[in-house]
């Protein structure tokens, strides 16, 4: 499961600029 930029900035409203470091840690865990 990849969850998408869109859902990582719904559960990280505040750190959008970080968001891509939130996708690719959550997608890591993920797989």
């Amino acid at each position: 499961i990849q969850p998408s930029n869109e859902a990582i900035k719904g559960f990280f409203p505040d750190l959008e600029e970080e968001s891509n470091q939130k996708v690719s840690v959550l997608r890591a865990a993920a797989s």
